[in-house]
């Protein structure tokens, strides 16, 4: 029997000031994804991590050795150094079926650099799946990408 669930729409918006410089949190971003990203934050046994190729058409994704291989989104739309916009699709298996994009966008400010995530759903989303979204990614890039950026700020 089928399940007949209602699709919502919804947009997340965090923002996160990091001390480091904004050439600096692009690089993090776009080129040392798999230094920061959290070994919890991936969904294949074995993955190193996750890779990003940060460019129109690149892929987020997680590759085995053993050839087990993940897609977890596209990059649709980039502009070094201030933003990059990706879009994926999360299967049943993952809470969806849902839609998502998400757009990183950096921006100087004193002392600094402010990275905002604006991310766009569209599908199954639960209320207890949304908090998990926002907890994770507060983790993910209001700590685990902060902190890697500002200990190794000194490496633009």
């Amino acid at each position: 029997m089928p399940e007949i669930f209602d699709a919502k729409i919804v947009v997340i918006k965090l923002t996160y000031k990091i001390e480091a410089p904004l050439a600096r949190v692009w690089k993090v971003i776009t080129e040392e994804a798999t230094f920061w990203w959290d070994s919890d934050f991936v969904a294949l046994p074995g993955s190193p991590g996750v890779n990003l190729e940060p460019h129109l058409g690149g892929r987020i994704y997680e590759e085995t050795p053993d050839g087990k291989a993940l897609e977890w989104a596209r990059v649709i739309a980039i502009n070094p150094p201030t933003s990059i916009d990706f879009q994926g699709l999360m299967t049943p298996a993952f809470g969806g079926p849902t839609l998502t994009t998400v757009q990183l966008s950096l921006a100087e400010v004193e002392g600094g650099t402010e990275m905002t995530m604006t991310e766009g759903l569209l599908g199954r989303v639960t209320d207890e799946g949304l908090a998990q979204m926002q907890e994770g990614w507060d983790f993910l890039f209001g700590q685990k990408l902060k902190n890697y950026a500002e200990s190794t700020a000194s490496r633009v």
